[in-house]
């Protein structure tokens, strides 16, 4: 069981920035092990990426301002709920859980 402790240490951290600096700094130490020196400092920078993004607020997540309307999937402007076809960029909308072509 939870308490509300552990519930605010979740909310404290930015899941995009720890994710991108594991990632960065593997990157770093695979480049270090093929023998490429000067990108080993992908290391430190993934390190202090994961580091900053654990104190790091979580990022808000992007929603239209119209509860009405939704992101177009290919140029991302805000279309209505019911449009099959985007009016801006003139591609079919994929329906959400649906499958593609």
């Amino acid at each position: 069981m939870r308490g509300k402790g552990a519930e605010a240490e979740v909310e404290v951290m930015n899941q995009g920035m720890v994710l991108s600096g594991v990632i960065t700094a593997v990157f770093g130490v695979i480049f270090l092990l093929m023998g490429f020196l000067p990108l080993g400092i992908l290391v430190i920078v993934g390190l202090a990426i994961f580091v900053l993004g654990i104190g790091a607020p979580p990022s808000e997540p992007v929603t239209p301002e119209d509860p009405n309307k939704r992101f177009c999937w290919y140029c991302m402007e805000e279309i209505d709920l019911d449009e099959k076809v985007c009016p801006y960029c003139g591609l079919e909308q994929i329906e959400d859980g649906s499958k593609r072509d």
